[in-house]
């Protein structure tokens, strides 16, 4: 099993979860961390692991969308796991956000986002 890069914490939301115009399913994000999310669902088996997933959240008694272009890293029966692949300037802030404040630990936070812009893109 790999080690995991990001400290991840729990963040228990509704998601919706799309891929292409075809296939739309709904899950809940078990946990986070500033470089992907962990979302219970079943996973329909039409889903393209080699596809881009994109993840639309919107915070809980907000109307703040955070919308994550998302790649497969591990699939269950039960869970997705996500790696976040590209996000968009407005969702990156609140995004962070949404992390730093449920992380708890700045300087931990600080050493993953500064781990993550170093990270060679995904291909």
């Amino acid at each position: 099993m790999e080690k995991e890069e990001f400290v991840r914490v729990t963040y228990h939301a509704p998601v919706t979860l799309l891929q292409g115009d075809e296939l739309s399913f709904s899950g809940h994000i078990q946990d986070i961390s500033i470089h992907g999310l962990m979302i219970a669902c079943q996973p329909p088996q039409s889903l393209d692991i080699n596809k881009v997933v994109e993840v639309v959240l919107i915070l809980p008694d907000t109307d703040i969308e955070i919308d994550l272009s998302t790649k497969v890293k591990d699939i269950a029966s039960d869970y997705i796991k996500l790696d976040v692949d590209h996000v968009d300037i407005e969702s990156l802030a609140h995004y962070k956000r949404l992390v730093e404040l449920n992380m708890g630990d700045d300087k931990q936070f600080h050493e993953d986002l500064e781990h993550l812009i170093e990270l060679p893109p995904h291909k």
